[in-house]
């Protein structure tokens, strides 16, 4: 029918490729069939073209729609396929599956080729996250997010990882941070806080409690 004719052609003109089924005659059609075989299937040692390869280039081509449906190019991919197979050949993939699809659809098979050729490669679909206030705004991070921690370069002094900080087994707060370094190097490692709230955690003058 002209109708479905022209469904078919449509995703081959629309998609910009310069392959119709009136221009086929000007293309090495077998050359560009097994370069779109190979984009959705494989091109190693025995390497085919897969279901889920085969029906994510129908669906990319616009092949897909009210007269096939992935139920129905699963089942012309059982069909062509060699029995215990999981793929098809190229030469199954040309000349058995895309006419069966073709017959499907109720077109004629040089659009169906058209089209396919039009789509050279898989079309990748990323999903955009949502924003998220709590994690895209530092201004909102709180405890060791925004204090930072343990400080591992130059234990909280701000200064470069040596051999002989790395090693430093003196007392230190709950920080990391030496104690006997001051105040100087407790306030670069709270972020130029000062480090008094650690200051006063880390006095036994605060603890509470009966004394052991």
């Amino acid at each position: 029918p002209a109708a479905a004719a022209a469904a078919a052609t449509a995703p081959a003109e629309a998609r910009g490729g310069g392959v119709t089924a009136d221009t086929l005659a000007e293309v090495d059609v077998e050359e560009g069939l097994r370069a779109v075989f190979q984009a959705f299937g494989g091109t190693g040692g025995g390497g085919g073209l897969y279901s889920k390869g085969w029906v994510k280039m129908l669906g990319d081509a616009g092949i897909l729609g009210r007269r096939l449906s992935t139920t129905d190019a699963d089942l012309v991919f059982s069909k062509c396929k060699d029995r215990g197979s999981k793929s098809l050949t190229f030469q199954q993939f040309s000349l058995q599956a895309l006419p069966a699809v073709a017959v499907r659809k109720e077109v004629a098979v040089e659009q169906i080729i058209a089209a396919v050729l039009n789509t050279p490669h898989p079309h990748l679909h990323s999903t955009t996250p949502s924003a998220v206030r709590f994690h895209d705004d530092k201004s909102t991070f709180t405890g060791s997010h925004r204090h930072g921690g343990p400080a591992a370069s130059g234990r909280g002094s701000g200064d470069p990882l040596t051999f002989q900080n790395l090693t430093d087994r003196s007392p230190a707060d709950v920080r990391g941070v030496p104690r006997a370094a001051g105040g100087a190097a407790r306030a670069a490692a709270d972020g130029g806080g000062g480090g008094d709230v650690f200051d006063r955690l880390n006095s036994p003058e605060t603890y509470t409690g009966k004394e052991p």
